[in-house]
């Protein structure tokens, strides 16, 4: 039988209930700040890791100093590593990762310098966060640099992680003293295709990287040009291309920091020797009327041939050529009459 709504059981259990209700908002309220706090902890936890993380180590500050071939000074945003001897008339610009100490790729750069190439480590503002790597003082730097160093005739640029982002981006712009591209431990250009430039482009990665890795570099490929060379570092992950701590996010290496330096150095100082030879502007003659030709020559690095157009500068009348390796001869041929000429071939300077 139902209590009446009056009755004494029924005050008994209103009472009960509004007793009941403080009780649990007081629970959710300590769960909730448990939760806050514990949040909290880990937050500070993990900006505490990274801050350290990221912070250029021992060896890194020590490529500051002059010697071994390398005199090193520092400009208004960036870091300069010139060889002792004569410098080659190409050079390397540097973008590093976000939020890294710039300086955590000083070993890089001094071993390119000692290499006998002048080498220019760019200071990203604010190391790339809160729009950092977007700011236009970071093309200022670059321009900066290349302009205080007029006996550099052309520039390799190469970048690591969201260096690589930006380095690709300058890509946008054209300058005729960009000679290459290497991007590192990145998944970049993402967001906009290169793949109509005429320099040489290298991607290097670590099998071990997971920040940056392998399918997600694969991936960038399309925005890229045809004869892009990847460079594959076996066990090499994303924190040891500089010379700073355990980024999160990463795996371990199972190769030394020394071997997958040496590995990266090797891959940038290989694009300096690829600029060289591929791209190059190169002059046709016909033997007969010594009418000028001009086009573009590309060395894929396999021997293989590829075709070309060459064009005659008056006439504007095709012709079809085959380029080999060997020594860079071949014969031009008039489609239509099929007349031979000889091809002269000219290195740029580098």
């Amino acid at each position: 039988m139902a209590d009446a709504p009056g009755s004494a059981a029924s005050c008994r259990r209103r009472v009960s209930s509004k007793r009941a209700a403080p009780r649990f908002s007081a629970t959710l309220g300590k769960i909730r700040r448990i939760w806050a706090l514990t949040g909290l902890t880990a937050g500070v936890i993990f900006i505490g890791w990274s801050l350290l993380a990221y912070l250029a180590n021992a060896d890194a500050r020590h490529a500051l100093t002059s010697g071994n071939g390398v005199n090193v000074s520092h400009a208004d945003g960036y870091w300069q590593f010139q060889p002792s001897g004569t410098p080659s008339r190409t050079g390397l610009i540097f973008l590093p990762g976000a939020l890294v100490d710039p300086i955590a790729y000083a070993p890089v750069t001094a071993a390119v310098a000692r290499g006998g190439h002048t080498a220019v480590l760019i200071e990203v503002p604010r190391r790339g966060a809160f729009g950092g790597a977007e700011s236009p003082e970071v093309s200022r730097r670059v321009r900066a640099a290349m302009n205080g160093l007029p006996d550099v005739r052309g520039w390799v640029v190469a970048g690591h992680s969201l260096g690589g982002r930006i380095a690709a981006d300058l890509m946008r712009t054209p300058d005729p003293k960009f000679a290459g591209l290497v991007l590192i431990g990145t998944s970049h250009p993402r967001e906009f295709s290169l793949a109509h430039l005429e320099i040489p482009v290298v991607q290097v990665f670590g099998t071990r990287d997971t920040v940056a890795d392998a399918d997600k570099v694969q991936s960038a490929l399309v925005n890229l040009p045809p004869a892009t060379r990847s460079v594959r570092i076996d066990g090499g992950n994303h924190s040891q291309f500089g010379y700073y701590g355990f980024q999160p996010g990463d795996w371990p290496a199972t190769i030394s920091r020394e071997t997958q330096q040496q590995l990266t150095v090797q891959a940038i100082l290989e694009a300096f020797k690829t600029g060289s030879s591929r791209g190059f502007r190169t002059g046709v003659q016909d033997e007969g009327s010594r009418r000028g030709f001009r086009t573009r020559v590309q060395d894929e690095g396999s021997g293989r041939g590829f075709k070309t157009r060459v064009q005659d500068e008056g006439s504007r009348r095709g012709f079809k050529t085959r380029v080999q390796r060997r020594g860079f001869k071949t014969t031009v041929q008039d489609e239509g009459s099929r007349r031979r000429f000889r091809r002269r071939s000219l290195r740029t300077l580098v």
